[in-house]
């Protein structure tokens, strides 16, 4: 398996993020369920004062350039749960420019208003978070080497936030606790506590034989300076050394600085090991740094921004 493979393997779980997938169907309509009762669609007093009884249609018109996601997952849940009938225009992944029509929905009324904001959430923050990937990867696409950029676990709205992110182009990482071991600074400070070591390194090592010595046969550990960074490497060599065959280990280097993470980076290079190991930058990596870290050899940079703070992407709906 190539590098580009094995980090397609490990950080990518997009084909878990469609709704042929039970998991993610009941994520989505647990989410959609729990929207339309705390906007209270059932009880739109506006509506019922203003006795609407006939039937209607809504355009959802693109107010800027982007990329729609969102329509698999409104496709899906408002053909289970309302009577509204959704008609894509544009399809998931497309990219569009400001007017475009992307959807039709036609219905009663009273039910195209009832569902109207809770639509637009759905489609806004998806397409947005989309959009907001789609440009940071076409920004860095035609660097060298360029690494994958990835969301985390900063995910307000979980699973529906992590598809967004892949189809704008990016790694979804772990969908949750349960996907794959990530041992971080916490679960270090907590284990160092416990077994009564004098330092992080020492836990880290310790973190490292633990994993090595498990029927994991990937996992990732988090380090915030090139003394912890160095002990894992020691500790995996040393282990790699006692099995048949060689596991695959992470390496997420936090708050980094760009510079050291290069360095780092290119010893790894010059180990025979390096193609057991993959490299993750992140913290604090924006639009405006993202060149930096794209120049120092990492495999992947994750950043908390592609999803606990995107844009809404701009939608008007006319009737």
């Amino acid at each position: 398996m190539n590098r580009d493979d094995t980090i397609q393997k490990y950080f990518q779980k997009a084909g878990e993020l469609t709704v042929s997938k039970k998991f993610y169907r009941d994520h989505i309509t647990q989410l959609f369920l729990w929207m339309i009762k705390a906007d209270a669609v059932k009880d739109d007093i506006t509506s019922q004062i203003l006795s609407l009884r006939r039937k209607g249609k809504m355009q959802i018109i693109a107010k800027q350039n982007g990329v729609i996601a969102g329509i698999e997952e409104l496709s899906e849940l408002l053909a289970k749960h309302t009577n509204l009938v959704f008609i894509p225009i544009i399809m998931d992944g497309a990219r569009v420019e400001k007017e475009a029509l992307v959807v039709q929905i036609s219905g009663e009324s009273t039910q195209l208003l009832a569902y109207e904001r809770t639509i637009l959430n759905i489609l806004g923050r998806m397409s947005g978070i989309a959009t907001e990937t789609d440009v940071l990867v076409s920004s860095i696409k035609n660097m060298t080497n360029a690494p994958y950029l990835a969301a985390i676990r900063k995910t307000p709205l979980m699973m529906i936030d992590k598809k967004a992110v892949a189809v704008g182009g990016g790694l979804t990482h772990r969908l949750n606790l349960a996907d794959s071991i990530l041992i971080k600074d916490n679960h270090l400070g907590l284990l160092q506590k416990e077994l009564g070591l004098k330092t992080s390194e020492k836990a880290a090592a310790e973190a490292v034989i633990r994993c090595m010595q498990s029927n994991a046969v990937y996992f990732e550990i988090e380090v915030d300076s090139l003394s912890q960074a160095n002990t894992l490497i020691h500790a995996f060599i040393k282990e790699n050394t006692k099995l048949k065959q060689s596991k695959m280990m992470a390496i997420l280097l936090d708050n980094f600085q760009p510079v050291d993470a290069k360095k780092f980076v290119n010893s790894l290079k010059k180990l025979p090991v390096y193609n057991s190991l993959l490299i993750e930058g992140s913290g604090e990596i924006n639009k405006t740094n993202l060149a930096d870290w794209a120049a120092t050899g990492v495999d992947i940079v994750s950043l908390g921004a592609l999803t606990h703070s995107p844009k809404v992407f701009n939608f008007s709906m006319a009737y």
